[in-house]
């Protein structure tokens, strides 16, 4: 059974996120993630000002007059989390972690998706796989979604981007949406995001805190790595040190955003205090552009 605490927190993750997905950020995702393809629906008779390329000579041919195929999009499509888990997605120098954040947007995006007839899956990882529900419809399926997300304990305190990636290859055959959800704080996982772009849309959403981009003037901080475990004291009294942690902040999101545009992926950094519905709403309409141009 859920604690009373934490099923508090479902819910209001819960209903967040219903409340979000409303029309308008709901036609912007259906705008910015078309459908996988045409399907033929059926014959009609040819009118002027239809295209000539859809008529269908072989019918038009036995009915002794001309007849096009209409075809309708395939709009259903697969989205699929891959959620970070490790012990530094609990950090958060604010109200909120970035354990929370991804929550309320895989919260916001799942029930986006619903409301598309899309269906929903999630693998939570670390340096290993700690859970998959493969994808299915349904508010019910949202829920447990939710649900699984927030009362998750972590099995192991590292990150394996790799892993989650190859495992995606693995489970899910037929081309996804797929939302990588972490704070990427790891290394050599790049030819498995070149497989997995080929493969998959998919989009990394980088999350990060305020502290990270910008550290604490003038104190002594006690920190303890969550995934190490070892516990050390970092003087930011000098604006030395500070500078210096900034400008490494600042070099790793300028490196991973170097290696997302190389592989032609779509990405979205999100700070744990800002507004993520309308960083994701820019990023949709962005995305639809886009996409509208290509076509």
């Amino acid at each position: 059974m859920i604690p009373l605490e934490l099923l508090k927190k479902v819910q209001g993750f819960y209903i967040k996120g219903r409340f979000l997905a409303n029309d308008i950020f709901s036609g912007q995702y259906a705008a910015a993630f078309k459908g996988s393809g045409m399907t033929f629906e059926e014959y009609r008779e040819y009118t002027p000002g239809d295209e000539i390329r859809l008529i269908d000579w072989n019918v038009s041919a036995r009915m002794d007059r001309p007849f096009v195929k209409l075809f309708r999009e395939e709009r259903e499509q697969t989205l699929v989390f891959l959620l970070d888990v490790s012990k530094s997605f609990l950090f958060g120098t604010l109200a909120k972690s970035k354990k929370d954040l991804a929550t309320e947007i895989a919260a916001l995006l799942a029930f986006t998706a619903i409301k598309s007839s899309d269906k929903v899956g999630l693998v939570l990882f670390s340096d290993r796989i700690e859970r998959f529900i493969p994808p299915k419809k349904g508010t019910a399926h949202v829920w447990k979604v939710i649900s699984e997300i927030s009362k998750h304990c972590p099995i192991s305190d590292k990150t394996n981007i790799q892993v989650a990636l190859k495992f995606l290859g693995q489970v899910i055959h037929k081309r996804c949406i797929a939302f990588l959800i972490s704070d990427f704080l790891d290394e050599g996982y790049e030819t498995e995001l070149k497989m997995a772009s080929l493969r998959h849309e998919l989009i990394p959403i980088v999350l990060y805190d305020q502290g990270e981009r910008k550290p604490p003037a003038k104190v002594m901080i006690r920190f303890h790595d969550l995934e190490s475990r070892q516990i050390q004291m970092i003087d930011f009294s000098h604006e030395e040190t500070q500078k210096k942690l900034t400008q490494i902040f600042q070099k790793r999101m300028q490196s991973l955003s170097a290696w997302f545009t190389r592989y032609g992926l779509d990405s979205l950094f999100v700070e744990t205090r800002q507004d993520y519905f309308k960083a994701l709403l820019k990023f949709f309409k962005k995305r639809e552009k886009a996409v509208s141009y290509a076509r």
